[in-house]
């Protein structure tokens, strides 16, 4: 009796890897929204510690209005943009449990059999360590730079020659 059910437990196993797999560009749509959520939010925690850098700078200067002034705008402002890039992770979250949750309903089979399977196949659920994380800024952080500079060029002068609306008179007609 045991023989039977390690026959029909890898059965299982293979009919989840099948179906699993045919969900491959599912899972390509999925690992991409995690990496462009990820480089958000990695966006958002470089603006707030430049923000919290500049907040510390002040205090330090005992430039205490100006950095009260910070602490209120940029500070505030650049949290409240984590935030944002959070909810977005969360959403890609959900996505991916959703997906793990569908799979495990048409194989009838625990959500906890599923997931490894999604996992394994999802590049964006491999932990880097150290060493790659700084071989990866070492290696975008020209790229991106060029990015930032070619978008500053384009959208930079355009920003610079906006027409300013005139404001409506107090007057009503």
């Amino acid at each position: 009796m045991k023989r039977n059910t390690r026959t029909s437990s890898s059965a299982t196993s293979r009919k989840a890897e099948r179906l699993v797999a045919a969900r491959r560009k599912e899972l390509a749509a999925l690992d991409d929204e995690f990496f462009a959520e990820v480089v958000g939010v990695a966006q958002a925690i470089d603006a707030l510690r430049k923000a919290l850098s500049k907040l510390s700078s002040a205090l330090d200067a005992r430039q205490y209005e100006k950095a009260s002034e910070l602490g209120y705008e940029a500070v505030a402002s650049e949290f409240i943009f984590l935030q944002r890039t959070l909810g977005g992770l969360q959403g890609a979250c959900l996505h991916k449990e959703g997906l793990v949750q569908r799979l495990a309903f048409e194989l009838r089979c625990p959500y906890e059999d599923i997931l490894p399977k999604v996992d394994a196949l999802l590049a964006s659920s491999r932990p880097i360590d150290r060493k790659q994380r700084m071989a990866n800024r070492k290696k975008a952080a020209p790229q991106i730079r060029a990015a930032i500079e070619a978008l500053t060029k384009k959208f930079g002068n355009a920003a610079e020659t906006r027409t300013v609306r005139p404001r409506r008179s107090r007057e009503r007609t």
